[in-house]
């Protein structure tokens, strides 16, 4: 009887340890996950960081009435007594370099 006993703890012991490998190997795979969510989360920061960065440049720009880059395919200069036309023209240029830099 204490045989069949014994058999019985080693199968149970067996049992556990194999529900321990399972355990540590979801561990691991979660831990790869998580590894893999947390560069993802910072390449998106440092998207949005470069997006922020180049954003802010483009208002100051047109605050200050200049060009985003001369020769870059920015919208050109607003000056302070521009007509309707120019100032869509501006704001399609605008547009279209903001959308070309990725920023929108």
């Amino acid at each position: 009887m204490a045989g069949v006993a014994i058999v019985q703890m080693q199968n149970d012991i067996n049992s556990m340890k194999d529900d321990v490998k399972f355990v540590k190997d979801k561990i691991s795979s979660y831990e790869t996950d998580i590894k893999s969510i947390i560069d993802s989360i910072k390449d998106l920061k440092d998207t949005v960081d470069k997006n922020g960065k180049d954003l802010n440049q483009s208002i100051q720009n047109i605050s200050t009435g200049t060009s985003p880059g001369a020769g870059s395919g920015g919208p050109s200069t607003l000056p302070p007594n521009a007509s309707l036309a120019d100032i869509v023209k501006f704001l399609n240029e605008l547009h279209a370099t903001l959308v070309n830099n990725k920023v929108i």
